[in-house]
């Protein structure tokens, strides 16, 4: 499926009529994504465009709503790639002026935010224009993740002990082995991040059951990358981690990463280690259990996705 923003910046070379200055609209901004074929739908207060990797969100924003505020949320799985993400996102925002990337609060998505100033207004061509420019720079940024963040996970080594990303593998055969696998292509991939995404979240659930206050506020240490509570915990449980095989080889892997999503990573699983080692086990359970649920609603998942409404249900019977 070609991606329709590929010819923006052409389309936009073309000659068109001078207009007169306007207010902003969320009704202009519709008109400016129809020219370019972009899919999108109207929710209220936003506009969602709907691109092969991810999805953009336009809204207004400012005290006149005169800023045209573009956020880009992409497909790309993070789960326990959240480190080697961040180092991928410096890496764009020491090259690159726009759009800026960041991970959310709870490290779970790639997000991109760009905002354009249309004080006191702006003409048809302009905003044409700059939606062109905005949506090529997304563009851009999603081919860098698809590139940059894929083979850094790939070189990311598990750390004396099982990684939640080695214990299982979400691919083709997954899908066959849960019935889905009639899948359209293009819905593969999205399924199998949401898949990932829901194991993520009740493997944390059942680990998570029964602790203490204290214990948890460890793990955050590491889930928020806080380098005082870290350095707190390391000096307690693991004096020595800066001359142990396992955290050398982490460095060596990622020579470019921060220092504190260096320990955040290796601390994360030194703490399951040594808080949870049922952890493997755990994993197998969330996974198996999910499996059996997917083959249960097997024509449900793909009659939604028969009928295009899989953007919106996703895989929500595994949620019921």
């Amino acid at each position: 499926m070609a991606d329709p923003t590929s010819t923006i910046a052409e389309t936009t070379q073309s000659s068109l009529p001078e207009q007169v200055i306007q207010c902003l609209s969320l009704e202009r901004v519709e008109d400016a994504l129809a020219s370019f074929s972009i899919k999108y739908h109207r929710r209220e207060d936003e506009i969602i465009a709907q691109m092969e990797w991810g999805s953009v969100f336009f809204e207004l924003a400012g005290s006149s709503g005169q800023v045209l505020e573009i956020t880009a949320l992409f497909n790309n799985v993070v789960g326990s790639w959240s480190h080697s993400v961040l180092v991928v996102l410096n890496e764009w925002s020491t090259t690159h002026r726009w759009p800026t990337a960041y991970l959310d609060r709870h490290q779970q998505d790639i997000l991109a935010k760009l905002n354009v100033l249309c004080d006191p207004g702006i003409s048809d061509q302009q905003l044409t224009n700059w939606i062109a420019v905005s949506m090529d720079t997304v563009r851009d940024l999603a081919r860098y993740l698809d590139e940059k963040v894929r083979s850094s996970a790939q070189g990311l080594p598990s750390i004396d002990g099982p990684s939640q990303s080695g214990m299982f593998k979400l691919d083709d055969s997954f899908l066959k082995d849960t019935g889905v696998d009639d899948l359209p292509a293009e819905l593969r991939e999205p399924f199998l991040q949401h898949v990932y995404s829901t194991i993520e979240m009740r493997v944390g659930e059942q680990l998570t059951e029964g602790m203490s206050d204290n214990l948890l506020d460890e793990f955050g240490y590491f889930v928020d990358m806080d380098e005082a509570g870290m350095a707190k915990w390391f000096d307690l449980h693991l004096p020595d981690y800066t001359e142990r095989d396992d955290y050398q080889a982490l460095k060596k892997a990622n020579p470019d990463a921060p220092e504190a999503a260096i320990l955040s990573e290796y601390g994360a699983m030194k703490w399951l280690q040594l808080n949870r080692p049922d952890y493997p086990q755990v994993v197998g359970s969330v996974l198996d259990g999910l499996k059996a649920e997917i083959s249960a609603h097997a024509k449900e998942i793909i009659g939604t996705a028969e009928d295009d409404t899989y953007a919106d249900t996703s895989t929500g019977a595994m949620d019921n």
